[in-house]
């Protein structure tokens, strides 16, 4: 049998060595939420080769609790949803699913950016700013980007408007920064390359299983046990994850409303960052209200397996540290290599092969403005709502706010009982004021939304 030299290693890289796979792979919470969130799209569970250090016992909590960790992990990042067009309001029900997908379409739209303003030679953001000034007709657009003013008419022609835009709507006095992002939800033709089709067919898997198994007899038989032990965990898991039974639900992604999906999504109500999901409403219904998975009940052989290979996981990391040889240098390699070859794990790669796989098109937008007043009333406008109730919890019922509703022609279900003429001149100045920056912040989100559309 081949023995390497413990003595030959060298003593600071075997004490590294030995700590690091124990420091670097601790699981934290979110891991738990990334496992709910990768479960959601792929609708099965995946492990890597060298899972971290209790990624094993929240998979076999999963299958114990079933979908009552679904809602408890879920709640972890628990994003609150209002629904623009039914005026009703209610928690994500798939946090971490809608996450992925929305950092994916944002990530993408900013690369699209950056790669048209390098062949532009163009600044990659234009600054809108409205201002609504008596004896001032229209609305002024400046343009960061040519440090010029245009009147909204030339703009019109020219067609200057990019797909992400800053809107400055703010008095010097007063500025708080809202980001929206604009998430234009469609269906495509499905299209799965062939590579994801290799990597998931089952006797690619069984191949590399037996050729890892054949890397854990070789590791044996160097005496390297610590690592042998946590690579045979690895691929076992592998295998006993194939078993759980994590199907879609009935109806997935079917649309039971004859109109678009209109849905704003914040963590709270306080927020500076928020999303808009429009489009197709069996998706984004989908994505933000229903269930995305459904756990059958299973034997409880499969959650104790989890179990077990959780204490033995830890019992091989912790034998690594404490051999302080060759076998805990041989372990940092060997995670090395688990952390390049499961590139599949990434988000990026589960939310593209989530659309791929059903056809779904997400183009993203994003806007920044001054004030949240003007980001909402923007918002109401361009959904066509005629039920205001959804925006109660964020901007409170006020004369001025339901004056500055009127004005830009939005009618309530419900009477109004306010009138205008107890209106303060301030507010009078301040109403005008933000009408015109409401109009003008609408105008240019239908053109990007025209312009995704085209995409």
């Amino acid at each position: 049998m081949l023995e390497l030299d413990v003595a030959s290693t060298p003593d600071l890289l075997s004490q590294f060595a030995g700590i690091i796979p124990l420091a670097c792979h601790l699981a934290s919470p979110r891991y738990a939420f990334q496992l709910v969130g990768a479960a959601a799209l792929t609708h099965r569970l995946s492990v890597s080769m060298f899972p971290r250090l209790g990624v094993f016992k929240n998979i076999a909590t999963l299958l114990k609790e079933g979908p009552q960790f679904f809602d408890r992990v879920g709640s972890l990042g628990t994003q609150e949803v209002w629904d623009v067009s039914w005026g009703s309001t209610f928690p994500c029900a798939n946090g971490a699913a809608s996450t992925i997908v929305a950092s994916y379409a944002i990530q993408q739209s900013r690369r699209r950016e950056t790669a048209q303003t390098s062949a532009s030679g163009n600044a990659s953001r234009q600054f809108v700013e409205g201002s609504m000034a008596r004896g001032v007709e229209g609305t002024t657009i400046a343009t960061n980007a040519s440090r010029g003013s245009f009147q909204s008419s030339r703009l019109e022609k020219e067609g200057s408007i990019s797909s992400s835009m800053v809107e400055k709507v703010a008095s010097p006095e007063f500025y708080r920064g809202q980001e929206l992002h604009v998430l234009q939800v469609s269906r495509r033709q499905p299209n799965i390359s062939w590579y994801c089709k290799v990597i998931e067919s089952v006797h690619v898997q069984n191949l590399a299983y037996l050729a890892l198994i054949g890397c854990a007899a070789v590791m044996a038989f160097c005496q390297l046990y610590a690592t042998m032990a946590a690579l045979l965990i690895g691929v076992l898991s592998k295998i006993a994850c194939r078993f759980t039974n994590i199907q879609k639900p009935l109806s997935f992604l079917e649309n039971n409303e004859k109109h678009d999906a209109c849905m704003l999504v914040a963590a709270h109500r306080n927020a500076s960052v928020w999303y808009l999901y429009i489009g197709d409403r069996g998706v984004v219904d989908h994505l933000l209200n229903k269930d995305m998975v459904r756990v059958e009940p299973r034997s409880a052989l499969l959650a104790n397996y989890f179990q077990l290979a959780h204490i033995l996981q830890v019992i091989a990391m912790a034998f690594a540290a404490a051999h302080r040889g060759w076998d805990g240098a041989v372990m940092v390699l060997m995670m090395l290599v688990s952390w390049f070859a499961e590139w599949e794990f990434e988000d990026r790669h589960l939310a593209k092969h989530w659309m791929n796989k059903h056809g779904i098109g997400v183009e993203a937008r994003s806007f920044h403005f001054g004030r949240r007043t003007q980001m909402i009333c923007a918002i109401h406008s361009f959904s066509g709502a005629r039920s205001r109730q959804w925006m109660d919890s964020i901007i409170v019922p006020s004369l001025r706010r339901d004056t500055l509703l009127d004005r830009l022609g939005i009618s309530a279900t419900a009477p109004q009982t306010t009138s205008e003429t107890l209106l303060a001149p301030s507010d009078e100045a301040q109403i005008c004021q933000q009408k015109a920056q409401v109009e003008t912040a609408v105008e240019i989100i239908k053109r990007a939304v025209a312009g995704m559309e085209d995409a």
